[in-house]
């Protein structure tokens, strides 16, 4: 039973996360003729189910490659450069996967992703930290009981 609880934790956290994100890109993207949830629920599966797995599997490499590059830095330091990092890949691929589906693959493709990117940032810097500082260790207490 306290795996499933662990398991519930983790999947929660990651769904509220890509749904936060991913809602506040779909809004910032809309063009008056285009449904909110129409646009958004292909979006947030996308990023849900595939980017975010990915995004573990970046954070761990990004974790070993800090400890490569700066092997002597504090634990306070790995957490700075990766509520700093994290951020940025993670609301990139997410830009990406919101411009594809809301635009496609047209001419505009990176002006709209970029627009979409600096949208997104401000949310994904202070949900990064958050999750970096506050949520993970409470998470990592909860996967370690």
């Amino acid at each position: 039973m306290a795996v499933l609880r662990k398991l519930a934790v983790a999947v929660g956290i990651i769904l509220s996360f890509t749904g936060l994100t991913t809602a506040f890109v779909t809004l910032y993207k809309l063009s008056g003729d285009q449904s909110f949830w129409a646009e958004w629920l292909p979006i947030w599966l996308q990023a849900a189910f595939v980017i975010a797995p990915l995004g573990l599997l970046i954070m761990a490499a990004m974790n070993k490659a800090v400890d490569a590059i700066w092997p002597n830095i504090s634990e306070f330091g790995r957490k700075t450069v990766q509520s700093v990092t994290m951020p940025l890949i993670m609301g990139a691929l997410m830009a990406g996967v919101a411009t594809v589906q809301l635009h496609g693959w047209t001419g505009g493709f990176w002006a709209f992703w970029a627009s979409a990117l600096l949208a997104v940032l401000p949310v994904a810097f202070v949900v990064g930290g958050l999750m970096t500082f506050v949520i993970k260790p409470r998470l990592d207490a909860v996967m370690a009981r």
